[in-house]
């Protein structure tokens, strides 16, 4: 199983009918997948990506997957990762990111989601 998400939402801001949620992810306990050690791609007890998604009331919330990010050296990048999801409505919403990977044999992983509420508000014009 993979360890606890390890992030914190630092912003979410609506844009239209989306929202963008920023956070840091610690991959020194689940390494990226893909990631080479000893010459061979990491593919056991590792992160894929995030699952971003809200929770607005009793609906099913919608997940979007986000796969690791690269910087332009190779490195997977773990600050200031950045998401925007669809917004479905406005007022006090609970936004949360989980992390998806493989556990040591393999099998699909998925921790605790990390989340935080925030008011969504729709911007007027003046």
């Amino acid at each position: 199983m993979l360890g606890g998400v390890g992030l914190f939402l630092t912003f979410a801001r609506p844009i239209g009918r989306t929202a963008t949620l920023t956070w840091d992810y610690d991959y020194s306990k689940d390494p990226a997948c893909g990631l080479l050690i000893d010459g061979k791609p990491l593919e056991n007890k590792c992160v894929e990506g995030f699952n971003v998604f809200t929770r607005e009331g009793s609906e099913r919330p919608v997940q979007v997957f986000f796969p690791n990010r690269q910087d332009p050296s190779g490195k997977t990048v773990n600050k200031t990762i950045r998401a925007t999801i669809p917004v479905h409505r406005y007022g006090r919403l609970e936004f949360c990111v989980s992390s998806i990977g493989k556990d040591v044999d393999g099998h699909s992983s998925e921790s605790e989601p990390a989340c935080m509420r925030r008011w969504v508000l729709p911007l007027l014009k003046d």
